[in-house]
């Protein structure tokens, strides 16, 4: 199998991981829903505009304030200094414009066809990121791969939305280890949570 072929392959593995790991339905992948009081309101193009704009403001606040949270994590997990996030501009990857450089780590999105050119490490690593963001409550996961495209771990991140605030907190964070035997073949699958080991996932 060449890279294309592997990279196609791997992105179908996530996107079906990741629909698996959710209850939430395609359809609201990626989206902030609109206060329902507005619906009632018959908006102009300047309204929706706006709307829309705002919208996608906060989406791409909340995508880095996850980043920002993975970064941390992973160094708190083995003290890995990250130095570029590769992100996967696969098909439920929103259209937003996430800033150069975030937590001190270079964020580079790629599409498939340049993901192929490049070479991946411990600190600079290949992600499949996957979110859904809801007027309460924001999940990630980062399907993380390397040395080249290897499924290393992935990050399960969870938010709610705090009112009084009106920001996103944390609620739970937890790493997913995959460990494979000298042949290739997963042996287990580790689970951590604030940077400590506290088991194995059982394999089906």
């Amino acid at each position: 199998m060449n890279i294309h072929q592997n990279i196609r392959t791997v992105l179908f593995w996530t996107v079906s991981f990741a629909a698996s790991c959710s209850n939430h339905p395609a359809g609201n992948s990626n989206k902030i829903l609109a206060d329902s009081s507005s619906a009632a309101i018959q908006p102009t193009d300047n309204l929706i505009a706006d709307t829309s704009a705002a919208q996608k403001d906060e989406q791409t606040k909340i995508y880095s304030h996850a980043i920002a949270e993975y970064i941390n994590a992973v160094y708190q997990k083995d003290k890995t200094e990250l130095d570029t996030l590769f992100l996967g501009k696969h098909a439920d990857f929103p259209n937003i414009n996430l800033p150069a450089s975030i937590a001190n780590t270079r964020i580079m999105l790629l599409t498939t066809e340049e993901a192929e050119k490049r070479e991946y490490f411990k600190t600079s690593v290949y992600i499949n990121l996957f979110g859904w963001v809801r007027e309460n409550k924001a999940e990630f996961i980062f399907v993380t791969f390397y040395p080249k495209f290897q499924h290393k771990y992935d990050c399960f991140i969870d938010y709610n939305y705090n009112t009084e605030r009106k920001e996103f907190e944390l609620e739970k964070l937890r790493f997913e280890n995959y460990i494979f035997s000298s042949e290739g073949k997963l042996e287990r699958i580790a689970i951590y949570k604030d940077g400590k080991y506290v088991g194995d996932k059982p394999l089906k």
